[in-house]
């Protein structure tokens, strides 16, 4: 899919056509075709591997550089069914145009096409460049915020109960968080080499949003950091309890065992087919009845002297 969009009328308009492409556009694209990506590299005369690498899932957050283009790739944050998981995205910059590629669509740019970014204009390349990175480390933020708030409500949940199904939601938040993580610190990389990109001018009123962009990535990491500490701990401390209560049940079982074995132990000799003391007597059966009572009166009394159940 490739969409064109120009605002140096004023007003964001969309372009049908590339070859209608005018300077200071945006064209945006997501999970092109390999006939899209040739039509891109054709017109634009952009190298092909630009459109490339962001559509490789594994790709690396960098920056790369030839001529007058330039390749920014990071990482976005995407919801994914049962957790989180990133994607890459690459910003291609040139005299003339801003293009974004990604094989996801990224749902941050709705707010770039419905206008409802201040002072977005796409002629304005550096700073729309910087407004990307602003919203992707945002939704970081936003979405490290909603994993703190899904692991208070899984604490809550295992208070009561430690079901498997509550810990295998903490061991995907914990996965989610670990690539949050990782992609947040390789993207804070790139970040803080974007000032020392050849033919990136950034001017006076861009430099406060580059240092928003900046404290909102750092504060992504210190906050997922937190989290990944808080949840491992909790991890750690639920796999104890589980431990020690099954420790107790071991313990009940074995004391019930015993209990009941020494009783046991009395009525088979007396079930055996051979001359036993007291068989003739009148209170042989319920003396050893009662004499079983007793023993297991006493092995209670001595496990519980002993604080095992």
């Amino acid at each position: 899919m490739i969409k064109i969009f120009n605002s140096s009328s004023g007003t964001l308009q969309q372009i049908d056509k590339i070859e209608d492409t005018e300077k200071g556009s945006w064209i945006h694209v997501v999970k092109p075709t390999n006939d899209e990506i040739d039509l891109l590299a054709t017109n634009l005369n952009i190298e092909r591997e630009y459109f490339q690498y962001p559509l490789d899932e594994d790709e690396r957050s960098r920056i790369d550089q030839e001529d007058n283009e330039t390749l920014i790739i990071v990482n976005f944050p995407l919801a994914v069914p049962g957790g989180y998981d990133t994607c890459p995205i690459g910003i291609i910059m040139n005299d003339k145009l801003v293009i974004t590629i990604a094989a996801q669509e990224p749902s941050f740019f709705n707010d770039f096409i419905a206008q409802k970014v201040k002072t977005f204009e796409t002629y304005k390349k550096v700073r729309f460049v910087l407004q990307i990175l602003f919203k992707i480390s945002s939704l970081y933020m936003t979405y490290v915020r909603q994993i703190s708030r899904r692991i208070d409500y899984v604490e809550e949940v295992l208070k009561n109960t430690t079901k498997n199904e509550e810990l295998l939601k903490m061991l995907s938040l914990n996965k989610s968080l670990v690539y949050l993580s990782t992609a947040l610190r390789a993207n804070q990389v790139v970040l803080e080499k974007i000032e020392k990109i050849k033919n990136f001018r950034i001017y006076e009123e861009d430099l406060e949003l580059l240092e928003d962009v900046l404290i909102e990535n750092r504060q992504s990491i210190e906050m997922s950091t937190i989290c990944t500490n808080i949840l491992n701990g909790t991890m750690d401390a639920y796999a104890s309890i589980i431990s020690n209560n099954l420790n107790g049940v071991m313990k009940f079982l074995t004391t019930a065992t015993i209990v009941i074995m020494l009783p046991n132990f009395i009525a088979s000799l007396y079930g055996m087919n051979v001359k036993l003391p007291f068989q003739e007597h009148v209170f042989a059966f319920s003396g050893i009845i009662i004499g079983c009572f007793l023993i297991v009166i006493a092995s209670i009394y001595f496990f519980s002297r002993k604080r095992m159940p």
